[in-house]
């Protein structure tokens, strides 16, 4: 299809295996639809627990990135920078006595509430520790949250925050709470032996479907002030991920994302480099298995288009659950950026591709009415709205 600029902003995009059908992008006609239609039943008689809805269900939408909490992201031992005017000069204000605030550290690395009416709290939320935030989710029940850190050296951690006894989750209730109200705990995944599994970049696409059963070790130290909270741990003690990302919860579990793993320190020396993995945690069983998984390719160590590039993924990021049970995935890859669509413990397919450059896409969700996907593309910072058969090809 066209990608330039004078194309209309609603033509259709059509899908391989719909001929019937297509999907519209409102605003920006830049994407290029390859996918095809996924199979009659996910997952059918695989075995697989059950993150996808019963009959006629959907998942329930209360949690995942930008619903009520804002994350604010860096190395939380970084200063904040000096904030400057346009056109002011710092020195001279310094001479004049107007600057003489900033005089310690201001630490980053926390949680912030922001409500759906734009409403923000500055307060940071301390009880949800200090570390290089990437997403959370919030139970059901409104009593945990499941929080993902992007870092490394060391890789960063899975963790869990409970909430003190008697307390559930609503506007305000997290601000008003002690820094160290709660449990704030990091994931432990247990092998046969009963040894933690150092990283999940252990585990290949061999282990699909697999549940491991998890357990939970405390933070010591949760706000950082002398050593990094994935730092406070042995290798032994927890288990680490490179780029532990997109965090998405249903009223069955939580989804979690690991980008990639494959360049010198991502990984263990004696572990499987991969191109991306999503996880499903089981709230109930208190079990976790690996849903989905991106093979490693050199193309991505290399950085040039892959021969088939609609069928060759890399770096998930973001994601959603749609209102079917699928997942919805957003590409932060080489090459090519794409939105997937991933069955879990089945194959993926690709929604739409970047024509317009190698930018990523971010945050996708969908209306309630499951009508509208909204997807962001990071450079140069646009919203996208696309309707189309949804139901009809991602269920």
């Amino acid at each position: 299809m066209a990608t330039g600029y004078a194309a209309a902003a609603t033509s259709p995009i059509r899908l391989s295996g719909h001929p019937d059908s297509s999907l519209r992008c409102r605003r920006w006609p830049s994407l290029a639809c390859p996918g095809a239609s996924g199979p009659e039943s996910p997952a059918e008689g695989r075995g697989w627990p059950s993150p996808l809805p019963a009959a006629g269900g959907r998942p329930r939408r209360h949690s995942g990135p930008a619903r009520g909490l804002q994350l604010r992201r860096g190395h939380p031992d970084r200063r904040h920078p000096a904030r400057r005017r346009p056109g002011r000069d710092p020195g001279r204000a310094r001479r004049h006595g107007r600057l003489r605030r900033r005089t310690r550290p201001v630490h980053h690395g926390y949680v912030f509430e922001v409500r759906a009416d734009g409403h923000a709290d500055p307060r940071p939320i301390r009880c949800l520790g200090r570390y290089a935030h990437e997403a959370l989710a919030i139970d059901a029940d409104r009593t945990k949250i499941y929080l993902s850190e992007d870092a490394d050296g060391p890789n960063g951690l899975f963790y869990r925050w409970t909430a003190p006894r008697r307390v559930k989750l609503g506007p305000g209730v997290l601000t008003r709470l002690a820094p160290d109200a709660g449990v704030l705990a990091a994931m432990q995944i247990i092998m046969d032996d009963g040894s933690v599994l150092p990283d999940v970049a252990y585990l290949t696409s061999a282990q699909l479907g697999r549940p491991f059963p998890v357990r939970w070790i405390e933070v010591p130290e949760r706000d950082a002030q002398t050593t990094t909270v994935r730092e406070q741990f042995a290798d032994d003690e927890v288990t680490r991920g490179r780029k532990f990302e997109g965090v998405w919860g249903t009223d069955q579990g939580v989804y979690v994302v690991n980008s990639y793993a494959w360049e010198d320190g991502d990984l263990p020396a004696d572990a499987a480099p991969h191109d991306g993995m999503v996880w499903f945690y089981d709230y109930r069983a208190e079990t976790i298995q690996l849903v989905t998984y991106f093979p490693h390719q050199t193309t991505s160590e290399e950085g040039t288009p892959a021969k088939y590039s609609d069928l060759t993924f890399d770096g998930p990021d973001n994601v959603t659950v749609t209102p079917w049970g699928s997942l919805v995935l957003a590409e932060d890859g080489s090459g090519a950026s794409h939105v997937l669509s991933a069955i879990p413990g089945g194959p993926t397919y690709a929604i739409a591709r970047n024509q317009l450059n190698d930018s990523e896409f971010c945050g996708p969700t969908f209306t309630d009415d499951g009508k509208i996907l909204f997807v962001n593309m990071q450079d140069p910072g646009l919203t996208l709205a696309i309707t189309g058969p949804w139901e009809k090809y991602l269920s």
